[in-house]
């Protein structure tokens, strides 16, 4: 008889046991972007990102980072993909953005490379000038 009889199961052990022995790394694929609305925004209007990756090792974290300013958001997920929500944009939030994947299996840490990026405009809210 098949002792293994559950074979994912049979797979992840097997997969742990070569990460033990022979320290196997794992290569997790790019992970895509997009955001909603594309392109531009108003601003004073919320917009979302979506980060997703086609792997089989679920449940790790996506960050979304602005490349040329300091927002940064973190996010763990169970599926394979995760939602970063920008309430209320301003001029602060206009760059470009991107999104890594980062898993932990039989305790390593492994990171995708960083996604391609999709750059963020936001229009409107001309600046006043005070009369005297």
């Amino acid at each position: 008889t098949d002792k293994c009889f559950l074979r994912k199961l049979c797979w992840r052990n097997l997969l742990k046991q070569l990460f033990q022995l022979y320290g196997v790394s794992v290569s997790l694929p790019k992970p895509s972007i997009s955001m909603n609305p594309a392109d531009e925004v108003s601003w004073g209007q919320d917009i979302t990102f979506t980060c997703s990756v086609s792997t089989q090792h679920l449940g790790g974290t996506f960050t979304l980072q602005q490349t040329s300013g300091s927002l940064r958001k973190t996010q763990t997920s169970s599926s394979n993909s995760a939602t970063f929500r920008i309430l209320q944009v301003n001029f602060d939030n206009e760059g470009s953005y991107r999104c890594q994947y980062e898993t932990r299996l039989s305790s390593r840490d492994f990171s995708s490379p960083l996604s391609d990026s999709v750059r963020l405009s936001v229009t409107g809210k001309e600046a006043t000038v005070g009369h005297v």
